[in-house]
């Protein structure tokens, strides 16, 4: 489960605008609850960075991304970000565009790290605050993949359909995958699992 146990969750993401963003997140509920994001600063704070954060009892933490050497995540570019949670180990480590980013190591190995809330996207608290980012091809599988069927996921920066395998990725057909979103719904409310696994999702606010 995306709360207890291994998890991978890609997506490729587009800021559009120079704000802070939350393209992914698993709400705290109060403080000192569990739960982690995904987000991106405004080049006013933190440089825009691309920011992987997760929080417990014991406080925050981070793993920051800067591009090459710069710091600024460019506007209108899309991006593929992979979260992995190994759970045996206690490790969650963010890839971006196919390479490791960085991984937190701080979590205790086999310890529940997000709450039970829904997994956002585009918005930090379900209901207001809809943010100006695309977000395109999100899949969530129920255990943690390696590094090198991340970067056969971000294949040169052409998306690769989740559902198929293709080199070392091999979770295609099988029942790891549990939801997939293709974002091709163009209207309605209904956000499609393409997995088979009917964890369909609510869509509000989107353009």
């Amino acid at each position: 489960a995306i709360n207890s146990g291994d998890f991978t969750i890609e997506l490729w993401v587009r800021f559009t605008v120079d704000e802070i963003s939350h393209p992914l997140h698993n709400k705290p509920s109060g403080s000192g609850n569990m739960g982690w994001g995904l987000q991106r600063y405004a080049s006013s704070n933190l440089q825009g960075q691309i920011i992987l954060w997760r929080r417990d009892s014991s406080g925050w933490q981070y793993i920051n991304y800067s591009q090459g050497t710069r710091t600024t995540i460019s506007e209108d570019t899309w991006y593929h970000v992979a979260i992995v949670r190994n759970h045996g180990n206690g490790n969650i480590s963010m890839y971006v565009n196919g390479s490791l980013a960085g991984t937190n190591t701080n979590a205790t190995a086999g310890t529940v790290i997000s709450n039970s809330s829904n997994l956002l996207l585009a918005t930090h608290n379900g209901s207001a605050g809809f943010l100006q980012v695309d977000v395109d091809e999100i899949a969530v599988w129920n255990q943690h993949l390696g590094s090198s069927e991340i970067t056969d996921l971000y294949n040169s920066g052409v998306p690769l359909d989740a559902k198929s395998n293709s080199g070392n990725y091999t979770h295609g057909n099988n029942s790891s995958l549990v939801a997939y979103y293709k974002m091709e719904e163009g209207t309605g409310t209904t956000l499609t699992d393409l997995s088979g696994n009917g964890n369909n999702g609510t869509i509000s606010g989107a353009a």
